[in-house]
């Protein structure tokens, strides 16, 4: 057993007998796809180093001829990011354009607006988004809101959390 790394901004690929180790996250996001062969795609989306072209579509990319995705597991920063993996910064520039007196408020102001629109908020879009967009049905999908710690998705599929003491 071999744990891939996976850091950020990158998407890694793991046999069915190896891992995926993401490291620390705190205002990140992992997506991890477990084909049907056992074996694990997986990518490490951070607010300033983002995978490309997006997340979702750079997964599905990976996906060999034949195989198929049958479970999806995301965890990380759910206060950071939206359902449609728009990240805190990308939706307060947005917010911005709209209603140039946003940029005005103070950053706590900015995080009380924001936050509604965040996964944390909208488990359920968000899991939806994947189910959708990945070709997997919606109770194959799971979420695991992690503010700040370590990440790892063990051989077997199951996720491994340390989260960071408070």
């Amino acid at each position: 057993m071999t744990m891939i790394p996976c850091t950020e901004g990158r998407v890694s690929v793991a046999s069915a007998g190896d891992g995926i180790d993401f490291g620390a996250v705190n205002s990140c996001m992992t997506i991890s796809c477990i084909l049907d062969d056992g074996s694990k795609i997986a990518a490490h989306d951070a607010v300033f180093k983002r995978v490309q072209p997006q997340i979702v579509f750079a997964l599905k990319g990976r996906v060999p001829a034949g195989r198929h995705i049958t479970r999806v597991i995301a965890a990380g920063a759910g206060t950071c990011w939206t359902p449609t993996m728009e990240s805190q910064q990308e939706l307060a520039s947005g917010m911005s354009k709209a209603d140039p007196s946003f940029k005005e408020r103070n950053w706590q102001e900015q995080d009380r607006l924001m936050f509604p629109l965040m996964i944390t908020r909208n488990v359920a879009r968000f899991t939806e988004v994947l189910s959708r967009d990945l070709g997997v049905a919606a109770g194959a999908v799971e979420f695991r809101d992690v503010a700040e710690g370590k990440i790892k998705l063990n051989p077997d599929g199951t996720l491994e959390v340390e989260e960071a003491p408070d």
